[in-house]
């Protein structure tokens, strides 16, 4: 008989244990709110550049109607300097209301948003975390032309360009335009992929017309 109840207490307390835990509402005078209610669009896959929509759902919990439920959103730190959005909102009495703002341009530097929301005067803040991912960024660095002076037409010269990858991100394999005097065809020289940091010296010669 004691097994049988050791069985059936090691089945209560494994069942507790699966539960899920419910995430805790943030309330401020009756309007209610939570990381659970905000959503991104898109909630994965951003680089830097894009945009993200932030939707944030107020339940209200009163069986009154709220007028001027006050909400704000930040970007990344929570100061005056940051803000994307302040405004207010009405929300019938145990009803919700969706309000949502749009973040541009993001940077890969980029990672959360804030969310505020007050009425009747008890301010509740949270944050949502997400992720941005760089970009390459190929950018030609310095120029060289070689003899430097004293060219005549008919001369050789040789051109010597260095291209670096200053993004946080691996560059694949490209070409570089390299526009020529008028007389002569310009040119497009292939590129190595280049890791964040990697530069590269491309070189061309041309006739001095």
């Amino acid at each position: 008989m004691a097994g049988k109840w050791q069985v059936i207490v090691g089945v209560m307390i494994l069942s507790i244990a699966i539960l899920p835990a419910n995430i805790a509402a943030y309330n401020s005078g009756g309007i209610e709110a939570s990381e659970a209610q905000v959503a991104l669009s898109p909630s994965t896959g951003l680089t830097q550049g894009d945009s993200v929509t932030i939707y944030l759902t107020l339940s209200n919990t009163l069986q009154s109607d709220a007028f001027d439920v006050e909400y704000a959103f930040y970007m990344n730190d929570y100061t005056s300097s940051q803000q994307l959005l302040k405004s207010v909102v009405d929300i019938y009495a145990q009803e919700t209301e969706t309000v949502s703002v749009t973040w541009d341009s993001l940077q890969e530097t980029d990672s959360r948003v804030w969310v505020v929301f007050e009425y009747g005067g008890n301010e509740q803040s949270f944050f949502i975390d997400f992720d941005v991912a760089g970009l390459p960024n190929l950018r030609i660095m310095q120029s060289e032309i070689s003899p430097s002076s004293g060219i005549n037409s008919g001369d050789t010269v040789q051109l010597s360009t260095l291209v670096k990858n200053t993004g946080s991100e691996p560059a694949v394999a490209s070409t570089l335009q390299i526009d020529l005097p008028s007389t002569l065809v310009d040119e497009e020289i292939a590129t190595s992929a280049l890791s964040p940091s990697q530069e590269e010296w491309i070189n061309t010669t041309f006739t001095a017309p």
